[in-house]
């Protein structure tokens, strides 16, 4: 059983996937990657085999950039909260990233 890890991504140069062979683009920042070698993995292998990893990356980017603006939480739009609620019961209940409403 592969294990996997978020690792920082500082390239968005193509790659091959270690489990499909499939040539990708890597994103810059958090990505999925094999734990032995630290290896990226194409999304829709990390999506396959470590679905709640992708939900704690979308998690972590969503608020990532919400509260990047430096404002205060109470100063957030609506749209920006849901984006938050989205993410955070995608992580909680394992999904894919796909919005529950």
């Amino acid at each position: 059983m592969q294990r996997f890890v978020i690792k920082t991504g500082d390239t968005n140069e193509p790659a091959l996937c270690p489990l499909c062979g499939r040539l990708f683009d890597q994103p810059q920042g958090l990505q999925i990657a094999l734990a032995d070698g630290l290896t990226p993995v194409c999304l829709d292998c990390g999506r396959r085999h470590a679905a709640p990893l992708l939900s704690l990356i979308r998690l972590a980017s969503s608020a990532e950039r919400i509260l990047w603006k430096g404002r205060p939480l109470m100063s957030l739009r609506l749209e920006e909260w849901l984006a938050l609620e989205n993410a955070a019961w995608n992580y909680v209940h394992g999904n894919d990233g796909r919005s529950h409403s």
